[in-house]
Parts: structure tokens; sequence; C-alpha cells
């Protein structure tokens, strides 16, 4: 196939790509050209805007594509100019959403119909650049009620890995191996995450498949916060230490108050097979430490 990827080269996005290399897919991919990375010699590089509708006018006259992977939308502007640029361009457009589009609650299960993209009001004037959920929310609607293509938008929780740069679960071991304080609102908080070359691979499998609309992208099973501080606790040999009061620098990165668990059904009824959570974190674990 001819590919076009938006971003994909850090984090999981690398692992989508290495994966399509391995395919022999024709692909090019276009960022800003801020961010080395390792696969340059085995791929078009183009370097480009993604926000900017003259810079993907540009690379879709490198088409058509067979897939697009966009990894960096984060607007219904940026979501609006891609459906422009790419009409008649384009087969099959997969989307790099988040768990964020849904209101989480204690006890419930975040399926894929609790946020419905394709009633969700479009707002094209300029939202609140830090509001990630509303901007996300957006980008799926445009998708969903306006391209001319096919569109899938994979909805991914907290990514885990190695190569995490945002260093989120290390922010946790951490803490306990030099036992300063953490704040947590709730340890009972159940959520759920995948690893990044998991998501990477859930990535290439959704575009070789014929499915469309949104779906959860998550590792099989949940775990609360207690569970997980438990574990980084007994692998590490010290116990943590927990702040009563929430600051800047003591809050946890996954202190969330309610329950954040996406169920994967829908992804395993496709055909791909989820890794277990409690069964890769403590390697994961062990490797931070």
């Amino acid at each position: 196939m001819k590919i076009l990827v938006l971003g994909g080269t850090r984090f999981f996005g690398t692992h989508l790509v290495k994966g399509l290399i391995k395919e022999g897919h024709d692909i090019i991919v276009a960022t800003r050209g801020n961010q080395d990375f390792s696969f340059k010699d085995q791929v078009r590089f183009e370097k480009a805007d993604r926000t900017k509708l003259e810079d993907l006018q540009r690379l879709a006259t490198l088409g058509p594509f067979d897939l697009i992977y966009d990894q960096v939308c984060m607007s219904a502007q940026a979501a609006h100019i891609a459906c422009e640029a790419f009409k008649g361009k384009c087969k099959r457009y997969i989307f790099t959403s988040t768990g964020s589009v849904y209101n989480p609650a204690n006890g419930v299960e975040l399926f894929e119909n609790l946020f419905d993209q394709k009633k969700y009001t479009i707002n094209l004037e300029d939202t609140n650049p830090y509001d990630y959920q509303e901007a996300k929310r957006q980008a799926e609607a445009v998708f969903s009620q306006t391209a001319s293509f096919e569109v899938v938008m994979v909805r991914f929780p907290i990514v885990l890995g190695q190569d995490d740069y945002t260093a989120r679960l290390k922010f946790h071991v951490d803490a306990v191996l030099n036992q300063t304080p953490i704040f947590f609102p709730s340890l009972e908080t159940k959520m759920g995450f995948i690893q990044s070359h998991e998501a990477g691979e859930f990535l290439k499998f959704i575009g070789e498949h014929t499915f469309t609309g949104a779906v959860n992208a998550v590792s099989s099973g949940y775990i609360s916060l207690g569970e997980l501080m438990n574990m980084i606790e007994t692998l590490a040999g010290k116990k943590a230490v927990y702040a009563n009061e929430a600051s800047d620098v003591n809050h946890s990165p996954f202190g969330f108050d309610k329950d954040f668990m996406m169920p994967n059904e829908k992804g395993l009824s496709l055909g791909f097979n989820f890794d277990l959570l409690k069964g890769y974190l403590p390697e994961l674990i062990k490797f931070y430490i």
C-alpha cells in the first residue's frame, strides 16, 4: 500500500512505522522535522506543518494514498483541513484519538458508544489549546461527520513503555525508590493502559482491516492504583510515602479521582490479541527500578 504517516517519529508512532516498513509498504512520513528518527533512510520524508492547509495539499499531490495515519491532529480545524486536502486522495484514514473523549465515572466501563462522535456539535472556531479532551472530541466529530474517506478513530488510554518520554510510570517508581511523598485522590481508582509497541501494532492492524468508526485499544485487564503501588513496593523493596495534600510536584500523573476503564471487547472481536496488563507491568517496573 501507499501510506502517509503524519507524525510517527517518536513513542508508539515509531513502532507503527517500523511495522509498516517490515510489511514492505511505500511510506511517506511527514513532520515538522524537529524530531530525529532512526528509520529516515527507509521511508520518504517530507517536512510539513500539520496545521497548515497548503502543506497538506502539497502532501496530497504525492498520493493518492491507500492509507493515512494521523498521529498529531489536535483540533477541529486540523481535522477540517485534512478532510479538505485529502478529498479524493485517500481511501482510509486512521486518526489517533484518546480515551479522554469520555467522561469517566466510578464503576462504569467506557464503551465506545458513550461518546458519539457522529452527533457531537462541531465548532470550527478557535478552542482552548490546553483542553485536550475537547480538542480530540472535536477532531473525531469533524472526521466522522465530514470526511469523504473511510475513517477509524483509535481511542488509547495512557500509553506505557520503556520509550515513554512522559515518564509517568517512572515517576511512581522513582517516588518509591527515593521515598518521595506522592499524592493520589484515591488509591481505589481502577485504570487500563497499553504498551507503546502494542499501540503501534494495533494501529498497523486496524489499517489493514475493513472496520470503520471508533474503537478502544487497551491492554486486557484493569488495575487499581493501590495495586499498582503495591506492585512497585514489592519489586523495589521499599514502602511508598503518601502525601495528604496535593502539590504541583507530588500529584500522581495517574491520579484520577474516577475509574478510567476502557473495555477492549470491540478490538478483540476484530481479531487483535491484546497483551495482559498485569502480565507485563512487573517487567516494566523492574526496567525503571
